[in-house]
């Protein structure tokens, strides 16, 4: 009786290992939503502090470590009457597997960049050849900057 439960659960073993290692590889390949960079509101002001009102506002971003490089998304927005601008939250689909690999070959490649990045930039308007001009930038893990101060840039030198 002992003998024929030996043989019996022998053979269940590669069956539940097969399963096993099916369920892994859904896992690991399984696509997922993840952040990017989390909604982010922030304050466009210039040198003197000041708010810049109704100014061109364009943030960009991507996820270095799923998308390869280049130019990855933006969106254009502009600032209210108190300089404030407000993007949502940007989202990514990918599978663990792939954000893994793409971080590996990103510490490997020319470019080394890995991660999720994103930056905004602000435009004021052109007056006698001249405009308010900056940036801010995120890092994953990094905490949102909430204040974009600009300065004046000489556009004809």
């Amino acid at each position: 009786m002992f003998e024929i439960y030996k043989r019996t659960r022998r053979r269940y073993w590669p069956t539940i290992i097969g399963l096993l290692l099916v369920l892994l590889v859904g896992i690991l390949f399984y696509p997922v939503r993840y952040e990017i960079v989390p909604a982010w509101k922030v304050q466009v002001v210039d040198a003197y502090g000041a708010p810049l009102p109704h100014t061109f506002v364009r943030q960009n971003w991507q996820d270095y470590s799923v998308e390869s490089v280049g130019f990855g998304h933006k969106a254009d927005s502009e600032t209210d009457e108190n300089g404030f601008v407000s993007f949502p939250e940007r989202v990514g689909r990918a599978s663990y597997f792939s954000r893994a690999f793409g971080f590996l070959s990103g510490l490997v490649s020319l470019h080394g960049s890995s991660g999720p990045y994103a930056y905004i930039s602000a435009y004021g308007e052109m007056v006698d050849g001249k405009r308010w001009e900056g940036s801010v930038s995120y890092r994953s893990g990094a905490p949102l900057p909430d204040r974009l101060e600009t300065s004046l840039i000489d556009l004809f030198p």
